[in-house]
């Protein structure tokens, strides 16, 4: 669970290698972004992705 929990802080950090983000999102469908991980420094470029939901500061992206 610890080295789950790292791998994904480094996702939304975006300290993850391209090839990890890759191998990541082939295990998810949605990526969930509050205030939480908002703090994180979120990096990511989220218009790869589509935006399914938006209500506040939560938005959720469609990995597929």
């Amino acid at each position: 669970a610890d080295e789950k929990r790292t791998l994904v802080n480094s996702f939304y950090e975006g300290s993850l290698p391209e090839n990890e983000v890759q191998k990541l999102l082939l295990a998810v469908d949605y990526i969930f972004v509050g205030p939480r991980e908002q703090r994180t420094g979120t990096a990511a470029n989220w218009q790869a992705y589509r935006l399914v939901f938006e209500r506040g500061q939560v938005r959720v992206f469609a990995v597929r």
